[in-house]
């Protein structure tokens, strides 16, 4: 009884180890659920970030890093480039959604379990390390937003 007892525990955690380590989902992924959202952030430069960069610079990831999501954490891949991985996706401010996805799967009141981001998630990017660095406030980014703010229902 105690063996099957364990294996009944065992099969119920599963799929939270499973889910232990988040993994990227791309940009279709938060559209389906967040198509306002997605509307108003495919307007903004960050959709089309990848795009400007030059064909050599799509090739070096201190470029590619800012111009895509999750580079070198088990998102974009320069040799086998996924589309919903370019550019600078949900993911790349508010972190992997695969956990969030399978969560709100299951219940869609559930809380939504993604990052918000922080000054020091924009300045990763927007810094004097880029070639095309023009200063950054992050109090005006954030009153201005990069994307429509997500009603509370969603």
């Amino acid at each position: 009884m105690k063996q099957i007892g364990c294996a009944v525990l065992a099969a119920l955690a599963l799929p939270a180890l499973v889910l232990a380590e988040p993994s990227f989902s791309g940009t279709k992924a938060c559209k389906i659920c967040h198509l306002k959202i997605h509307k108003s952030w495919a307007a903004t430069p960050h959709a089309t970030a990848f795009s400007k960069l030059k064909p050599e610079e799509q090739k070096k990831a201190d470029c590619v890093g800012c111009h895509s999501v999750g580079l070198g954490q088990g998102g974009f891949d320069p040799a086998k480039p996924d589309p919903e991985l370019q550019n600078v996706g949900c993911e790349s401010c508010h972190g992997p959604g695969s956990v969030h996805v399978a969560t709100m799967k299951k219940d869609k009141k559930a809380e939504p379990n993604m990052s918000k981001p922080t000054e020091a998630t924009c300045t990763g990017c927007h810094n004097s390390k880029s070639p095309s660095f023009k200063g950054f406030n992050y109090q005006e980014a954030l009153e201005k937003g990069v994307h429509e703010r997500p009603t509370a229902s969603k």
